[in-house]
Order: structure tokens, then C-alpha cells, then sequence
């Protein structure tokens, strides 16, 4: 099978997995969900096996991050695990994600100079960006945040982590390579972003599914865009 084909079917899964969602919001019936959410990151594990063979520490890495996605998508299902435990092993879950991925944007062979010495305002944006965000979430004062609110801020300061991780690759891989996961890697941030806001605040309180629709083409196509990235990294090497 080549690799075209395969970004077709993983499209065409986000897509099947897009319309589960809203037959969920209309009937709470979740096979949908259930069928397809949980073959997203295998197709992308597949990809990247192909592209790469897992040849260096840095692929190793990335494989193991859509390991743990994998495991956060299954937590996160709707109807299956009680609703403080499926979110925290969920949470849990991308958090290990998050940090494999930093630790493999930290890797590169080049000894360029990082960009964030030279523009340190690049990395305070997202602290700024996180902090808002937490702000958000504190004001907002729903039942059941206060309890979860050191892990929600220990992974915001992840996914922030993350997204920096990503810029100081710039001058480090190809252009296109940096773009590529750099976007991906904003594209997830928003998707957690909007299941924070969507769970811990009533700003989608009446439109649940509308929050669901947002969460997991940016979370899907975000992978998608890092996963291209760090092949194409690969290739550089």
C-alpha cells in the first residue's frame, strides 16, 4: 500500500470518526466513536514504520508518542470509564506524549543556535497563551475543576513545553520539516485547548458537539502534520 493511500484512509477514518460523533450528540450511541477514534493513531504508527523503519532514538521516540496518543484517544472515549478516572488516565496518557515529543525536538545533529536565545519573546507568548488559559479555567470555577486543577496545570505546562520544543527546531531541520511539525504541534495545543475549555468551563455548555467537531480534526490533522515533519527530518538525516 502506498503512502498516499494511507493518509487517504486515515482522512477518511477522522471523517467516519467526525460523523460517530454526532450520531452520538443525537442518540448517545457511541460505536461510531468507538469503532474508528481508536484506528487514527495506528494508521499514523504504520506511516511513519514505513517512512522510517524506526532506524534512530528519534524515531523510536516519536513511535512511542502516538503510542501513548493511542492510549489517550481510548481513555478518552465517551460512555466506557467513570468520568474523573477516563479523563485523568487520558491526561496522563498525552502528558507521556507530550513530553516524548520534546524530548525528540530537542534532538537534532546540527549545532545550529537555538532561536529562542536570539527571540526569547517567541517562548513567551505561549507562557502568556497558558496562562490565560489557566486564568480561564479558574474564573470559570465548574464543579470538579478544583480537584483536578494541579494535573490540568501540569499539562498545560507541558503542551506549552511542547509547542516551544517545536519552534527552537527552527535553523536545526529543513524549513519544510519545521513548518510542518511547528503547525501540528499548535494545531494539538488548540485541541486541548478547546477540551479544557469545553470541560471545565460553560462556554460550550449548550453545543457539546460543536467542541467535539473542533477537538478532533485539530487534534488528527495536528498529528497528521508532526508525523509529516518528523519523516521528513528523517529524511534529512
Amino acid at each position: 500500500m502506498k503512502s498516499k493511500h494511507l493518509i487517504l484512509i486515515y482522512f477518511l477514518v477522522l471523517v467516519l470518526e467526525m460523523l460517530g460523533d454526532i450520531v452520538f450528540d443525537m442518540k448517545a450511541l457511541p460505536y461510531g466513536i468507538w469503532t474508528f477514534k481508536p484506528l487514527l493513531m495506528p494508521i499514523l504508527m504504520f506511516w511513519y514504520f514505513r517512512e522510517t523503519k524506526l532506524k534512530t532514538n528519534f524515531d523510536k521516540i516519536i513511535m512511542a508518542s502516538l503510542f501513548f496518543s493511542w492510549w489517550g484517544d481510548n481513555f478518552l472515549m465517551p460512555m466506557i470509564f467513570k468520568t474523573d478516572i477516563n479523563f485523568l488516565l487520558g491526561l496522563a496518557s498525552f502528558l507521556i506524549a507530550h513530553v516524548l515529543y520534546i524530548l525528540a525536538f530537542l534532538k537534532s545533529k546540527t549545532q545550529a543556535a537555538s532561536i529562542l536565545k536570539t527571540k526569547p519573546y517567541l517562548a513567551l507568548i505561549f507562557v502568556l497563551y497558558g496562562y490565560i488559559l489557566l486564568k480561564k479555567l479558574f474564573e470559570a470555577d465548574v464543579p470538579g475543576f478544583q480537584e483536578m486543577s494541579v494535573p490540568v496545570i501540569v499539562y498545560a505546562s507541558v503542551i506549552m513545553l511542547m509547542v516551544i520544543s517545536a519552534i527552537n527546531r527552527y535553523g536545526k531541520v529543513s524549513q519544510a520539516s519545521f513548518r510542518w511539525v511547528l503547525l501540528g504541534a499548535l494545531m494539538f495545543m488548540v485541541s486541548d485547548s478547546f477540551i479544557a475549555l469545553s470541560r471545565f468551563t460553560n462556554i460550550f455548555a449548550e453545543a457539546q458537539m460543536y467542541a467535539r467537531l473542533l477537538i478532533m480534526p485539530l487534534y488528527a490533522i495536528g498529528q497528521y502534520f508532526i508525523i509529516k515533519g518528523c519523516i521528513l527530518q528523517n529524511e534529512e538525516e
